[in-house]
């Protein structure tokens, strides 16, 4: 499947002090080069015959030559200086931005396919020394995504009513950008991303932290939305913080059988960093008969450390759901017993995503026992070598790994809980997410909690793998959070490697 979607089951591990280690756009000069052989390779098509024209009012910054639109191959445009065109759509041109010749043609297409859309973006890059680099490829619009960075970039083409509404681009800076973005966001009715990089910027984005998140906060005042942002993890990200619930209970659940020692790293990682007491652990027996885990369950039950349930099974589901129906948090957090919570105060990050508005489930960044990467929601470990900022980002994803997801109780409930036929955690956390995206919810990836697991990785079985490719056709062949693109270009030929 594309994107290794089932094979990069699992997240990135990233600390928080790595927030020096990148910035959003920016790739590795392996995956530029792979980038440049990828390009020469595929060239853009244009559009087939439109029938509907809109008119395109192109503004221009000062700087940008008269004739910039002299190469499109689209002729109802016109290249203004300010916002006083009558044209049905709008589109800002940055001085140094370089349009694809069939950028405003493929816009005009995509116009026709979904007529109802007013507001449309299309894929990017960076131009510089003759060489193209740091594309950024962009999937449909989400909420998650747009909180997180400037998702929608450039070119952002919006039709004139819902570009009155936003008040328009107060300047070119990429602070107003993303302003613009995220206003004309709140009030678009449909929007449409075009899979193709029809511009080129002479620039890598410069976001201010401060007024990033002024945008943010302006965008879930005026949304209505709980929340406020803080900075992320690298260079041009966000994070969301949400309100806290009074004293809001999280059970806490992990399966275990016959295995002390792994339990007990386990439990003293989340004493030491939970820093949030409204919390319950419930241990799942699944048939122990060890005399030390015995002894250790009663030394726990003494002294109130966690609730004890005995359930014989050897499906990770099965024993998850267990431990969930008796338990009485509002918030649910489910752990694999060879996972080590390696992140001080990893409850409250895992929150904020939680209580978000169609919030799914939420996954946290996963390593091997060694710091290994695994991968970061569907992007495999190598893509996030080569594209840093994707393990760096709070993002929507399509599934997370098994080693540690949350999600509120009432929602899992609703779903159905985990399917009890899977008996991996990969499997089971897998299986759950696709149910949820059919809800209509967004699973999320923070990176701001990371988590050591000290067991062998949780993919699926290939049994288990044939059936959650059969449950994800219908929605796609790949992560609609993800572009097949990434993946794509990582498997180009790199024609300056030895």
């Amino acid at each position: 499947m594309q994107n290794g979607l089932l094979d990069s089951l699992g997240t990135l591990f990233a600390r928080a002090g790595q927030s020096s280690a990148g910035a959003f756009p920016v790739v590795s000069e392996s995956y530029n080069r792979r980038y440049a052989a990828w390009r020469a390779a595929h060239r853009i098509e244009p559009p087939q015959k439109i029938e509907y024209a809109p008119q395109i009012d192109v503004i221009a910054e000062k700087g940008v030559h008269d004739d910039a639109l002299r190469t499109q191959t689209y002729p109802h445009c016109k290249l203004l200086r300010d916002d006083s065109g009558d044209g049905e759509y709008v589109l800002y041109l940055f001085k140094g931005d370089i349009l694809h010749p069939d950028a405003l043609l493929h816009f005009a297409a995509a116009l026709n396919a979904s007529p109802r859309a007013d507001l449309l973006f299309a894929d990017e890059d960076l131009h510089r020394a003759g060489a193209r680099l740091c594309p950024q490829f962009k999937c449909d619009l989400n909420a998650v995504n747009l909180l997180s960075y400037n998702c929608i970039g450039r070119p952002l083409l919006v039709r004139r009513k819902l570009h009155d509404a936003a008040g328009g681009m107060a300047a070119f800076t990429d602070d107003a950008a993303y302003a613009y973005a995220l206003r004309c966001a709140l009030h678009s009715a449909h929007a449409a991303h075009i899979d193709a990089v029809l511009l080129s910027r002479a620039a890598l984005p410069a976001l201010s932290d401060t007024e990033g998140r002024a945008c943010i906060d302006a965008y879930l005042q005026k949304g209505g939305l709980d929340g406020y942002a803080v900075a992320g993890l690298c260079k041009n990200t966000f994070r969301l913080r949400t309100s806290l619930r009074a004293k809001e209970q999280i059970s806490i659940i992990i399966p275990n059988k016959n295995n002390v020692r792994r339990l007990r790293r386990l439990l003293e990682s989340i004493e030491q960093n939970a820093l949030y007491p409204y919390y319950r652990i419930r241990i799942v027996d699944a048939g122990s008969e060890n005399l030390d885990i015995l002894r250790y369950y009663e030394l726990l039950r003494a002294n109130g450390a966690a609730d004890i349930l005995t359930m014989p099974s050897e499906s990770m589901a099965a024993l998850w759901n267990f431990g969930a129906r008796s338990a009485k948090g509002a918030i649910l957090l489910f752990l694999r017993p060879d996972t080590v919570m390696d992140t001080p105060g990893f409850l409250v990050p895992m929150l904020d995503q939680a209580h978000r508005a169609l919030a799914g489930a939420v996954g946290c960044a996963v390593a091997d026992a060694e710091g290994t990467p695994l991968a970061a929601g569907t992007a495999s470990a190598n893509l996030c070598e080569n594209v840093p900022w994707l393990s760096q980002t709070v993002r929507a994803t399509a599934l997370l790994h098994g080693a540690c997801v949350m999600l509120q109780s009432d929602l899992f409930f609703r779903a159905g809980c985990f399917d009890e036929t899977y008996f991996s955690a990969g499997g089971a956390a897998a299986e759950l997410c696709i149910r949820l995206m059919r809800r209509g919810q967004t699973n999320i990836f923070t990176p701001a909690v990371s988590a050591l697991v000290h067991g062998a990785d949780v993919t699926p079985t290939a049994k288990e793998r044939e059936r959650l490719e059969d449950a994800l056709r219908p929605l796609s062949q790949y992560d609609p959070y993800l572009s097949a693109r990434w993946t794509e270009i990582l498997e180009t030929r790199d024609l300056n490697h030895r």
